[in-house]
C-alpha cells in the first residue's frame, strides 16, 4: 500500500462522483466540486461514501488523512505549503461554522449507524501515512536536525488531539475509535506510556 496510490484513488473516484451528483439533483446549492474546494462538506460525505465504488476504505482513508492535514494545518502552518506539495489530503470542511469538521465524524452513529470502521484496513492506511509523514519530515535536513524535531512536535499534536475530550462527543464508540488510533500510533512508534493512562 503507497500513500500516492490512496491520493489517487480518492480523487479519481470524487471525479466519478460528481457527475453523478450533479445528475442526481442532490446538490440543493451545494456543489461537488472537490478540485475547488479542496474536499467535501460535512453534509455531503455521507453520499459520497454510500455511492464510491470502495465505500469502506474510502471512509479510513477520509479518518487518517483528514486527521494527519487538520494537525499539520493547525500545529506546523509554517511548513504546510510544502507538506500539501506531497500530501494532497481531502478537506473535511464544516456545513455550521465554516471551519473544519472534526475527523471523528467517520465514526459518529449518527452518520453511519451500526456500520463499524473497518479496522483493519484503517490500520494499514494508518501505517502508510503516518510513516510517510515520519520519512518526509526526516527529509527535511535544514537547520540540523529540524526535521526530526519537527515530528516528534507533530506526533506529540497527534496524541494530544487524541486524548482531548473537548474536540470528541464522548460516547463510547468514539472512545473506543479514539483509544484503537491512540494505541496504533504509540505501537507505531514503540512509545513506552499506554493508552488507558492517557484516556
Amino acid at each position: 500500500m503507497k500513500k500516492e496510490n490512496l491520493i489517487d484513488a480518492f480523487w479519481s473516484e470524487s471525479k466519478k462522483l460528481e457527475k453523478r451528483y450533479e445528475m442526481q439533483g442532490v446538490s440543493r446549492g451545494t456543489p461537488l466540486d472537490l478540485e475547488k474546494y479542496h474536499g467535501l462538506c460535512g453534509c455531503q460525505v455521507p453520499w459520497f461514501l454510500k455511492n464510491a465504488e470502495n465505500s469502506s476504505e474510502m471512509r479510513s482513508f477520509f479518518l487518517i488523512s483528514t486527521f494527519i492535514d487538520q494537525i499539520m494545518y493547525t500545529h506546523c502552518y509554517g511548513i504546510y505549503c510544502m507538506f500539501r506539495k506531497s500530501f494532497r489530503y481531502p478537506k473535511l470542511w464544516s456545513h455550521f461554522w465554516g471551519g473544519c469538521d472534526h475527523p471523528s465524524f467517520f465514526v459518529q452513529r449518527k452518520y453511519y449507524g451500526d456500520r463499524e470502521l473497518d479496522w483493519e484496513y484503517t490500520e494499514m492506511v494508518f501505517k502508510t501515512l503516518i510513516s510517510d509523514t515520519k520519512n518526509w519530515f526526516y527529509k527535511i535536513e535544514f537547520p540540523e536536525d529540524y526535521g526530526k524535531r519537527r515530528y516528534q512536535y507533530f506526533l506529540s499534536k497527534f496524541i494530544s488531539e487524541l486524548v482531548d475530550p473537548s474536540w470528541w462527543l464522548e460516547s463510547k464508540k468514539l472512545f473506543d475509535a479514539k483509544k484503537r488510533l491512540l494505541k496504533l500510533v504509540l505501537e507505531e512508534e514503540d512509545l513506552s506510556y499506554t493508552p488507558h493512562k492517557l484516556l
